[in-house]
């Protein structure tokens, strides 16, 4: 089931209706608790006071075993914000999902990763992204020799919380494409949102090598088709 009418949006970055219909007047940004399952995974291999870090952000219950469960879209970019900043971590996004598996994150994790083909698992991602969170879109565009992705919320979000939203993004695509095999050249392009203060100096060579600055707040990768 997508995210209900609670989850939809009355407006879109591009002035586009949502893909529920007509826009909705409720504009509560909803994101699937499963989103939070790789953080809560690194904090308590860590000893981190995961429940109090969850509490201070006004998430209750277990992420973990509820994994489809609707939680605040907010709240979740703050408890990112929060740790990346108190673990002196700009890349905080980027290492987790380098430590995970893309099925950590719930149904949404399962669907991508039941494609058998990349260009399906990345048309996958791209379609069931509205029933993960309410207020992002990854759109992808196939091209004859590239394909682009491109990642973009529909609320505003604060220069850091940005950051660790697209490089959370930025690396779960980044894990789609490895599982080809292939672990270098993976992107012809990307461009995103730096880090307030970093810039991109806490991101790996590979990366930086093809990495511009993004000043609309969108990532947008481009890889070769044949990947």
């Amino acid at each position: 089931a997508g995210i209900s009418q609670e989850g939809t949006a009355n407006f879109t970055r591009r002035d586009r209706q949502t893909e529920f219909g007509a826009p909705m007047t409720a504009t509560i940004p909803l994101i699937r608790a499963g989103s939070l399952a790789p953080l809560i995974k690194w904090l308590e291999r860590r000893g981190r006071p995961v429940d109090q870090l969850l509490s201070a952000v006004g998430i209750g219950g277990d992420p973990v075993s509820e994994p489809d469960r609707l939680i605040p879209m907010r709240a979740v970019g703050a408890i990112f914000r929060d740790v990346s900043s108190s673990e002196n971590c700009p890349d905080l996004c980027w290492r987790i999902i380098r430590e995970m598996s893309v099925t950590d994150l719930g149904r949404y994790g399962l669907l991508i990763t039941s494609e058998r083909t990349t260009e399906e698992a990345l048309r996958k991602a791209s379609l069931m992204m509205p029933h993960f969170c309410s207020h992002e879109r990854l759109d992808f565009v196939e091209g004859p020799d590239v394909c682009t992705i491109s990642s973009y919320f529909l609320i505003p979000l604060d220069p850091e919380t940005l950051h660790q939203a697209q490089i959370h993004t930025l690396a779960l695509i980044r894990s789609i494409l490895s599982a080809t095999g292939r672990t270098e050249l993976l992107f012809v392009g990307i461009s995103l949102p730096p880090h307030p203060v970093h810039g991109f100096s806490h991101l790996p060579p590979d990366i930086l090598r093809v990495a511009s600055s993004s000043s609309d707040g969108m990532l947008a990768m481009t890889v070769e088709r044949n990947l």
